[in-house]
């Protein structure tokens, strides 16, 4: 924030555990992509995990709360923030079922998750244009120990491989290091340079008897990791470093599940 940058992070549907039930048997080969798509859009995706259909609520979507979010903001909480240059049109006010139904201007926004989250930022980025992706310890995706989704190839992302597009910080002694660098690797993301690893055992990067879920927060959680972070959010272009407001994009985080349904009505 200390950049310009407006931030918002915003709570969603987080269950059932994504890596988990699309590593079942049964489970197709679009299920990672698919079901990450009916989380995003709040609409059942063919090819999700079955336990969804007719139960994900559309207002529990990512895309619904954020564009009822900015709408609270650019009509209530915020009216001089410039939040309405994030929907389109200038004259709508809500989500599908409102009078004017708004769109996101995604290639305005940072897109930034944590875990299951950081593949929800990777599946925004497939399918749509946005400005830079930041995905801390993840995408986890994986079936086995040597499978793993298509999702993150190269070809077919809306927002392109490289070019500091994608970008993220794991541990290597976290369960998800290798799902995380597969899907950064040259031929999918490619976030190069800009995908960093950390082998930390200070403060609460390491456990000795829970050596996963330690490495697994803490490169959200330690601010030893501060100047990887700060690299992540790089200075807006053409704002002077004294300056500190006004920036051009926001960042949407998506790391927090909901602690419960996140069911709300129409907006």
């Amino acid at each position: 924030m200390n950049k310009g940058y407006r931030v918002i992070g915003l709570t969603h549907r987080a269950t059932p555990n994504i890596r988990t039930s699309c590593d079942g048997v049964s489970a197709g080969a679009d299920c990672f992509v698919q079901t990450r798509r009916t989380f995003i859009t709040g609409v059942f995706q063919e090819g999700a995990l079955e336990s969804l259909r007719g139960k994900m609520n559309y207002y529990d979507g990512i895309e619904a709360r954020l564009i009822r979010v900015l709408v609270f903001l650019r009509d209530t909480q915020d009216t001089s923030g410039g939040w309405g240059s994030y929907l389109s049109p200038s004259n709508c006010n809500g989500t599908r079922n409102a009078t004017a139904p708004c769109s996101i201007v995604w290639e305005k926004l940072i897109v930034a998750g944590h875990s299951q989250g950081a593949g929800h930022a990777a599946v925004i980025a497939r399918d749509h244009t946005v400005d830079t992706v930041v995905m801390l310890a993840g995408p986890t995706d994986h079936r086995g120990k040597t499978i793993f989704p298509s999702y993150t190839l190269s070809g077919g992302l809306a927002t392109p491989a490289g070019g500091g597009n994608y970008r993220g910080l794991v541990h290597t002694d976290e369960e998800f290091y290798t799902a995380a660098t597969t899907h950064w690797g040259p031929d999918r993301l490619n976030a190069g340079s800009h995908g960093h690893t950390t082998s930390n055992t200070t403060e609460n990067c390491y456990s000795a008897t829970r050596p996963n879920v330690p490495a697994h927060s803490c490169v959200v959680t330690n601010d030893m990791f501060y100047g990887i972070w700060e690299s992540f959010w790089p200075w807006p272009p053409g704002l002077p470093v004294a300056f500190r407001r006004g920036a051009p994009k926001p960042c949407l985080s998506i790391a927090r599940p909901c602690p419960r349904t996140c069911e709300g009505g129409p907006a």
